[in-house]
Order: C-alpha cells, then structure tokens, then sequence
C-alpha cells in the first residue's frame, strides 16, 4: 500500500514493490512501486532509493522517491 499526502487530501494506492537494483558497497537499493486506487482510476509509480548511512548514534536510512500520479487524482 503507498499513501501521498497533499495538503489535505490523502491518496491510498495499492500494488506490488519490487526490489530491484541492489548496491552492498555503497549500501543502497533501488525499489519500484507501481500502484493503482481501489476503483482502478488513478495510479502511482514511485521509484524509491533506500541509502544507509553510519552515524554517531547508529545508522541514517536516507529514501528518495519519485512519485508520479496520474488519473483524476493528478
């Protein structure tokens, strides 16, 4: 399930993530998200990037996401 959130308004999608691109090295991974609401109308892709990073007091997950809407909802 992926919720987008603009102003007030709250958006669910459902769908499948699929693992994709994995880098142990830099510790870093690349997640797709494709996603449509429950009246199949609207859809969401998010393409995620999940990055660790060592800090003082433990570890930092850094997320960037690319999110595109389209349907009635964009």
């Amino acid at each position: 399930m992926l919720a987008a959130q603009t102003g007030a308004v709250t958006l669910t999608f459902d769908g499948t993530a699929r693992f994709g691109e994995v880098d142990s090295e830099a510790y870093r991974e690349r997640v797709s998200a494709p996603c449509t609401d429950d009246g199949g109308r609207d859809e969401a892709d998010a393409d995620m990037t999940f990055r660790l990073e060592p800090t003082e007091q433990g570890t930092r997950v850094i997320i960037d996401t690319n999110l595109n809407l389209s349907g009635s909802v964009a």
